[in-house]
C-alpha cells in the first residue's frame, strides 16, 4: 500500500543534510551564453536505511516544483522527494499484482499531480493519485507483435510515449499512450536502425518528446546523429557532430560490469530463471550518447548527455531549437539519467565511492533568455 511520509526532520539531521549539501555540491561549468546549473539538493549520499537509500535508480523524473520522482530497483519502487530532499511519497513493491512492478522504466506526471508508471517487464501501466494511492493497473494495448524497449514522457502535455520494436517490420514504433490506459496511438515509425560496430541493429533509440509536439530520435552508438521529426512523423532536420568517441578507463569498465551483473541477477530473481542470460562484453570505446541521453527543455533547446564524461564529471551538449550547436555544459558528477521540467533538472548519479544518489539542479537562464 502507498505510504506518505511527511515526518518532521530533527535538527541534527537538518544540520547533517546542510553539511552534505555543502560538501557534495557539484560545480558546473559552461561556455558563455549557456544556462547555468546550480545544485540544490543531493539525496542518498550518506544514509543507511529508509527511502533515500537507493539500490539502483532505474529512472528519474523532475516535477514542476522541483520534486524528484525516483524509480528504484528495490521496494519501495516509487519514491518522491521535495526540493529539500525530504521523501513525501513512497509506493509500489515487487510483484505482478495491482500496484506492483517488475521493471518500472519511466514515470509521467499529469497537471493534477497524479502519475503513471510504465513497466517494461509486465508491459503495463499503473496509475497513481497525487498522494501515491493506487488508482488502476492496465496492460499496454495492441503490442502483441512488438517489444517495449524504452519510453519517454512529455512535460508539455503529460503524455507517455512508448518505444517498441515491431518484429513484423523490424522498425522502431513510437506510440502515445492515453491517460486512461485504454488507447495506443502510433505517432511515428522509424524504419532505419542505427547499427553497432559489428553491423547488428541496436535494440532501442534514445528518444525525447519536444514542447511543440516534435520528437528527437538519436543514434549515438557509432555516429553522433539526432533526427528531429514533427508531430506527423515528418523529418525536419538532422543534428550531427564530427567528434571522436572516447575510451573508457578501468574504473568505468568495472562499474559497467557491475551494472550488467546487477541486471542479470535481477532477471534471475524476477523471472524465476536458474541462470542469467549471457551478457555482452563491455566495449572499450564509449558511445557518443546512451539510451536516456536526449531531453528538451522548456525553451525548446535539446540537451544531449554525452559519453565524453568520466567517473567524476558529465558533459552535456546543448543545441538551439533550430539545431545549432550552442556549446558544452559540464557537471562535476557522473550522471546516468536525467529529466528536465521548467527550471529544474533532476538527475541520478553517483558519489565518488559509487553510491547511487538523486540530485536536483536549478537551471538559471542564460544571458538574454526571457523569463519562463
Amino acid at each position: 500500500m502507498p505510504n506518505e511520509h511527511r515526518a518532521p526532520v530533527e535538527w541534527r539531521q537538518t544540520a547533517a543534510a546542510l553539511c552534505l549539501m555543502v560538501f557534495f555540491s557539484g560545480r558546473v561549468s559552461a561556455q558563455e551564453g549557456l544556462p547555468h546549473l546550480q545544485q540544490i539538493t543531493l539525496t542518498g549520499a550518506e544514509v543507511v536505511d529508509g527511502p533515500a537509500l537507493f539500490s539502483q535508480i532505474l529512472s528519474i523524473t523532475a516535477g514542476p516544483d522541483g520534486e524528484m520522482y525516483v524509480l528504484d530497483a528495490c521496494a519501495p519502487r516509487i519514491r518522491v522527494f521535495d526540493r529539500s530532499g525530504t521523501c513525501i511519497i513512497t509506493a509500489g513493491t515487487d510483484g505482478d499484482g495491482p500496484g506492483e512492478t517488475r521493471l518500472p522504466i519511466t514515470l509521467a506526471l499529469a497537471e493534477d499531480g497524479s502519475f503513471t508508471v510504465l513497466d517494461m517487464r509486465l508491459n503495463r501501466m499503473t496509475f497513481f493519485g497525487p498522494d501515491g494511492s493506487l488508482r488502476d493497473t492496465r496492460p499496454v494495448p495492441g503490442t502483441g507483435s512488438s517489444a517495449l524497449r524504452s519510453a519517454v514522457s512529455s512535460h508539455s502535455d503529460g503524455s507517455l510515449y512508448a518505444v517498441h520494436l515491431d518484429f513484423s517490420t523490424f522498425s522502431t514504433v513510437i506510440s502515445k499512450l492515453s491517460s486512461s490506459g485504454g488507447e495506443r496511438e502510433e505517432v511515428m515509425r522509424v524504419e532505419e536502425w542505427p547499427l553497432k560496430e559489428d553491423g547488428s541493429p541496436a535494440m532501442f533509440y534514445p528518444v525525447a518528446a519536444g514542447p511543440a509536439g516534435t520528437f528527437a530520435v538519436g543514434d549515438g552508438l557509432v555516429e553522433y546523429e539526432v533526427r528531429i521529426f514533427d508531430r506527423q512523423g515528418q523529418h525536419l532536420r538532422t543534428i550531427e557532430r564530427e567528434i571522436e568517441r572516447t575510451r573508457k578507463n578501468e574504473e568505468e569498465i568495472e562499474q559497467e560490469e557491475r551494472f550488467l551483473e546487477q541486471g542479470a541477477a535481477r532477471i534471475v530473481r524476477e523471472g524465476g530463471r536458474a541462470a542469467a542470460p549471457t551478457r555482452p562484453e563491455v566495449e572499450e570505446l564509449k558511445h557518443h550518447f546512451y539510451a536516456d541521453a536526449l531531453r528538451f527543455d522548456a525553451r525548446g533547446r535539446l540537451w544531449v548527455l554525452t559519453g565524453r564524461g568520466d567517473d567524476s564529471r558529465s558533459i552535456f551538449d546543448l543545441f538551439s531549437p533550430e539545431g545549432d550547436f550552442l556549446g558544452e555544459l559540464t557537471v562535476d558528477r557522473r550522471i546516468r539519467q536525467y529529466d528536465l521540467c521548467g527550471c529544474w533538472l533532476a538527475a541520478s548519479g553517483f558519489t565518488p565511492e559509487g553510491v547511487p544518489v538523486a540530485v536536483l539542479y536549478r537551471i538559471d537562464p542564460a544571458p538574454g533568455d526571457t523569463p519562463l
